[in-house]
């Protein structure tokens, strides 16, 4: 069980304070003196037990509030349960629902078996005054708490028991007494035959009475007798009916363990190392497989290129980089071919614009001498007469004559004006022809050069390529053809070459594959000589053989376990194992009519002589009232029934205290060690291994590491605390082992301690947190630092929570007031 959340209405310094989440493996709470951490501890004590004590009585609230809180805790089942207690009983519901009336009130009685508020301080909430001392494993109530949890008895309160019972006895028998029944009975006895031994003279009648009473009474004790010794036959025959299954599979089992045992035989039967010997040797084998694969692949590739090859000898690397210059030769002269030919395609060009420029500058010179047409000037002399003749008149005369005038004018300057134009126009072309003369010429020189290194190139490629076999190639097309020819023969020389590097690598893998499986082989061999087992088949066959022999024990000791419920352990056990030889059900059944309806035919003869007994024992009655004799002896008879029935039931009282002391002693025999043992591992790790504890004659001893042994008073305060919180903590695991686990409440039970010493404690701590929800109380920064670095090292959830003035506050520091709602 964990709590989860916490809040406290009022309870001393603690007003509507509260963590609405609470880490449910390490709680650390930190705070300085008078900051509120015993009022907290008080608190969770006080929720879960009530007030009880002066340090477990309900604080009243000092800053207002309404007294008491409560607590949300979460079940190992994961039902999650609200606890509120104010004054008086707590009311307990779960989350989200209504308390339910038919479930124990208190936490203790619903959850914790029962658990007192004592045992509570002295175990799971302590702090350094709890702690002193090794009398707890001493206490009457938690030695029978732990014998009533280790038994499986739940709450049963065993010291109560056991008074009740001495107090029964007292009340029954004492040596030297007066007031115990049995006393007095035989006190009374004794006087009453006193008085009847004076009188002696009784009537014949009433002793016959009484003697055939007497017969009747042994009569009924005689039939009475039988039908106890039937009804044991019965329950005896019914145990052995439910025994004979169970016993009968166990022979056969133990039979199967014997013979799979001959079967497995000796030698270590490792079935783990079989399959990893095996499957070394398949994965070895495949490996070998593939490599062997892969090598012939190799082969088949080694043959491909030699055929590929067959033409070629060892220089044709040399041949291959000697056609690569050639071949770049080559490519040159066709590019310089291309490039002189694109020239003398260029020149030929500039020589036809040449000559077509020539013979343009010669047109243009042609048609600069040529005069202007004459009919162009007759038309202009005549145009202005036009008008006059059209308009005969004096002035359209004169106006004509102006007129021509003025065009011969006009005439005259541009013919003188044309003239000059001529004269420029054909210096700039007799100028523009003689240089068009001059670049002809060069163009034709460089044409003629060009055209002679272009009938030169057919000759430098033929020369060129049959120096190494080629016929000359007639354009890019062929030399590219060439080149694709010469690439593919140096990619088939380099793929020799990789082919030749793979080759040596495979050649290796498959030496150290054949190695590999070779090992793998030897080590399956040396595993199966070392179990003496000629193959694998009989190996795994003696292995299996083995482990169902472990399986079949195994269920041959349940079966014994069942056995030993059912038959017990005691002196009559090789009796029934006898009987259960010899047991037939088909006659065992016959038996169990035939005593059934001997038991039914005892009981009607017993209710028929008790009816007899009654009727005597009313006619001795009757005897009796006439004279004194008769009352004195039916006292008497009725005394020796009643010490008859005191003594039967002192008996019982006395053989059940009896067999709790026996059962006691014999789970303190049992239990109690493992305690020890427990707090002693605990005790390991808060010394670093220097300590452990042990159960000497006197009681608790340390045990240091060179074997000397220490008792209590030689131990150190911090030692003796490391000793005492061990010890609770282990009593703590062994009392949660039947019912829900308490957390543990430690109030600064770290301050006595140097450092190392702390924080190794805080690592058991940190290890306890793991498995049960541990909350530590401190006013000192370096316990809170080692417990939160434990925790970090053991991977243990770890919250840490401040106290300042009554004031509670989370990792963050913000302040946690929100209550565990419902």
């Amino acid at each position: 069980m964990r709590i989860t959340a916490f809040h406290a209405d009022g309870f001393g310094l603690l007003q509507d304070q509260g963590l609405d989440t609470l880490c449910p493996a390490l709680c650390v709470f930190e705070g300085p003196n008078e900051s509120g951490k015993s009022t907290l501890v008080d608190l969770l004590r006080f929720l879960l037990f009530g007030a009880a004590g002066p340090r477990g009585r309900s604080r009243p609230p000092l800053r207002g509030g309404r007294p008491g809180g409560r607590l949300r805790l979460s079940t190992e089942a994961g039902e999650v349960f609200v606890v509120e207690r104010s004054e008086g009983p707590a009311t307990i519901r779960r989350l989200g629902e209504s308390e339910d009336p038919d479930q124990p009130r208190e936490p203790a009685d619903r959850w914790f078996g029962g658990l007192d508020r004592t045992t509570f301080d002295r175990v799971f909430a302590i702090g350094l005054d709890e702690l002193q001392g090794l009398d707890v494993i001493e206490d009457e109530a938690l030695r029978a708490r732990l014998l009533a949890a280790g038994g499986g008895l739940g709450g049963v309160d065993l010291p109560a028991v056991l008074g009740r019972l001495d107090r029964e006895l007292r009340g029954l028998l004492l040596l030297r007494g007066q007031r115990p029944r049995l006393n007095r009975s035989l006190s009374r006895r004794r006087k009453v035959e006193g008085d009847v031994a004076e009188l002696q003279k009784l009537p014949e009648r009433f002793h016959e009475l009484v003697a055939r009473r007497r017969l009747l009474d042994q009569a009924l004790e005689s039939a009475q007798e039988r039908r106890r010794e039937a009804e044991n036959r019965l329950r005896r025959i019914e145990v052995l009916a439910r025994s004979h299954e169970p016993w009968r599979r166990w022979r056969q089992v133990r039979a199967q363990v014997d013979r799979l045992e001959g079967e497995a035989g000796i030698g270590v039967l490792d079935l783990d190392a079989l399959d990893r010997a095996q499957r070394e040797v398949r994965d070895a084998q495949e490996r070998l497989a593939a490599a062997r694969e892969r090598a012939a692949h190799l082969e088949e590739r080694r043959r491909e290129l030699a055929a590929e090859d067959a033409g070629e000898d060892g220089g044709a690397v040399g041949r291959i980089r000697r056609r690569r210059e050639i071949l770049a030769t080559l490519r040159q002269l066709l590019q310089r071919r291309e490039v002189l030919e694109a020239e003398h395609r260029r020149l030929l060009e500039a020589l036809a614009h040449l000559d077509r420029r020539r013979t343009e500058i010669r047109e243009l010179q042609a048609q600069g001498n040529a005069a202007a047409p004459l009919w162009a000037l007759l038309l202009a002399l005549l145009l202005p007469f036009v008008l006059p003749a059209l308009e005969p008149s004096r002035g359209a005369w004169l106006a004509a004559l102006g007129t021509l005038l003025g065009w011969v004018l006009i005439v005259v300057i541009w013919r003188r004006r044309q003239r000059r134009l001529a004269e420029d126009r054909r210096a700039e072309l007799e100028a523009e022809l003689a240089d068009l003369d001059a670049r002809s010429l060069e163009v034709s020189q460089e044409f003629l050069d060009v055209d002679d290194a272009l009938r030169g190139i057919p000759g430098d490629l033929k020369h060129h390529a049959e120096a190494v076999g080629w016929a000359p190639p007639a354009d890019a097309l062929e030399l590219s053809e060439l080149a694709r020819a010469l690439d593919e023969a140096a990619a088939r020389i380099e793929a020799r070459r990789r082919f030749d590097a793979d080759r040596a690598e495979e050649s290796g893998d498959l030496e150290l594959a054949e190695e590999r499986a070779r090992t793998a082989q030897a080590t399956l061999g040396a595993l199966l000589a070392g179990a003496e087992s000629p193959d694998a088949d009989d190996y795994r066959r003696r292995a299996v053989a083995r482990t169902q022999a472990e399986l079949r024990r195994r269920e041959a000791e349940s079966l014994l376990e069942s056995l030993d419920a059912l038959l017990g352990t005691g002196s009559g056990r090789s009796a029934l194992e006898a009987e259960l030889t010899r047991h037939d059900p088909e006659a065992a059944g016959e038996e169990r009519a035939r005593l059934a309806e001997e038991v039914r035919r005892l009981e009607r003869e017993i209710d028929t002589q008790g009816r007899d007994l009654g009727a005597l024992e009313a006619e001795i009655e009757w005897l009796g009232r006439e004279d004194r004799l008769g009352a004195l002896l039916l006292e008497r008879e009725s005394l020796t029934e009643k010490v008859r029935e005191d003594a039967r039931s002192w008996a019982v009282a006395a053989l059940t205290r009896s067999v709790l002391e026996e059962a006691r002693e014999t789970y303190e025999q049992q239990r109690m060690p493992r305690v020890v043992r427990r707090a002693s591992a605990l005790l390991g790790v808060m010394t670093g291994g220097e300590d452990r504890l042990a159960l000497g004659e006197d009681g608790l001893e340390l045990v240091g590491g060179r074997l000397e042994h220490r008792a209590e008073g030689a131990w150190s305060s911090g030692l003796a605390d490391q000793v005492y919180l061990a010890l609770r903590l282990a009593l703590a695991e062994e009392l949660g082992r039947q019912q829900e686990a308490l957390p543990l409440v430690l109030d600064d039970v770290l301050v006595r301690l140097d450092p190392r010493r702390r924080e190794l404690t805080a690592r058991a701590l940190a290890e306890v947190a793991a498995r049960r929800q541990v909350l530590c109380f401190t006013c000192h920064p370096e316990s809170r630092r080692d417990l939160e670095r434990a925790a970090a090292g053991m991977g243990v959830d770890c919250g840490l929570y401040r106290l300042e003035d009554g004031r509670l506050s989370g990792d963050s520091g913000a302040p946690q007031k929100t209550p565990p709602a419902g």
